[in-house]
């Protein structure tokens, strides 16, 4: 064990050692809390201060990295837009997401001395404008509640025993009457925590990047350029509009627009995107200005190294041509960012397995699962942050009234 704190508690007090090596802990705990991430901290929190004893297990040397570096660094809470539809299993959702809104959200982190701001399209952030402050409310809270703390302990398996389940740690094993698995997803370099469950026969649907960079060769030399646009993803029937700001890379573009397409891109398993580089004029507008003349006038509207990319793609020096490609860059993305790159994994446990109404497994009474860990990704904007959050609320909420 690398750390392990908590309120009133003596460790030599609670491990038995054995002969083997392994110790085993005396105490079963009302719940034990699997992860230390966004969904984790809250679900231990409040299970915690409602007086239920709780162990958080978390497999790092600290909680709440990802928290830190979401929304670059200034931690989208959540969305004034956030509704099941925001999903992509949404009738799975939206129990959850009808009792924990937006305004509950953003209530909830008062509660804990943390004021929020939003922006102008509906997100919501500290007001301090930084992940940290977010983090820091949350661990003196986690602290003054009474839970106790394990970190640098990766879980290795769960298995049911009488009253309970038995969770082994590393060298520690420990008992608890509810277990709560927030480990989080793949993306971002998240510990691979899904074979905890294996033993229980809980599937796991394939997983993929979300919220990630999108592989092309067109835009090659463009590196660091930004543009402003409109975009269309086209996966098949489902067609997605969205307006914002790409970020060129050497083998594709990132960006938030870019992430929000991308998370269609990995549900749907590919697709098209068209993108127009210049959404406030129309064509006919455009031509009243550039027809007739060659395409480097074009750099009057584009960057100039876009808009020589674009001259380049169609092949021609007029601008008329040139135009085309402005108003409609159609390509087909090559893939997504590696999953280390990206923000949210796209899969997780099978959402059969679960109750939507509880989040409690349908076959192990007392078995819950929350947060990324799920089968459950949202759009960016807040979103996927918000299911931790609310997730967490709605199963801690059950566990303090069994």
């Amino acid at each position: 064990m690398s750390n392990f704190y908590g309120k009133g508690m003596g460790i030599n007090a609670l491990l038995l050692p054995i002969s083997d090596g392994v110790c085993y802990n005396l105490l079963m705990y009302d719940a034990i809390i699997i992860g230390g991430g966004a969904a984790g901290i809250v679900c231990a929190l409040q299970c915690a201060a409602a007086g239920k004893s709780t162990l958080l297990i978390e497999a790092g040397e600290r909680m709440g990295r990802k928290i830190l570096a979401s929304g670059n660094g200034r931690c989208n809470l959540s969305n004034t837009a956030v509704g099941a539809d925001k999903y992509n299993a949404p009738e799975f959702v939206a129990p959850v997401i009808e009792r924990y809104g937006c305004n509950q959200i953003i209530d909830y982190f008062e509660s804990l001395g943390l004021l929020c701001r939003i922006d102008s399209q509906g997100r919501v952030y500290p007001h301090s404008m930084s992940a940290g402050s977010v983090l820091n409310v949350l661990n003196d809270a986690l602290k003054d509640s009474g839970c106790s703390i394990a970190l640098g302990e990766k879980v290795a398996d769960i298995r049911r025993i009488d009253g309970g389940y038995r969770v082994a740690a590393g060298e520690q094993e420990y008992r608890a009457r509810s277990i709560v698995l927030a480990c989080g997803g793949a993306a971002g370099g998240g510990v691979e925590s899904y074979s905890i469950v294996k033993e229980l026969g809980i599937g796991v649907s394939r997983l993929k990047p979300s919220l990630s960079y999108i592989k092309t060769p067109l835009f090659k030399g463009l590196r660091g350029v930004k543009a402003k646009m409109s975009a269309k993803v086209i996966c098949g029937d489902i067609v997605k509009d969205c307006d914002g700001e790409i970020l060129f890379r050497d083998d594709g573009i990132s960006g938030i627009a870019s992430l929000w397409m991308s998370t269609f891109l990995a549900r749907y398993g590919g697709g098209k995107i068209e993108i127009d580089f210049a959404p406030r004029y129309s064509m006919e507008r455009l031509l009243q200005v550039y027809g007739g003349k060659r395409a480097d006038s074009l750099r009057g509207l584009l960057h100039r190294a876009l808009c020589d990319s674009l001259a380049s793609q169609c092949g021609s020096n007029k601008a008329d041509d040139v135009l085309k490609l402005v108003k409609k860059c159609s390509f087909t993305p090559t893939g997504l960012g590696e999953m280390r790159d990206a923000q949210v994994t796209c899969g997780g446990l099978a959402l059969e397995h679960w109750d939507r109404e509880s989040l409690q497994s349908v076959s192990y009474p007392r078995l819950y699962c929350i947060g990324e860990m799920l089968d459950i990704d949202g759009e960016c904007g807040g979103y996927n942050l918000h299911w931790a959050w609310a997730s967490a609320l709605a199963v801690a909420e059950e566990i303090t009234r069994d």
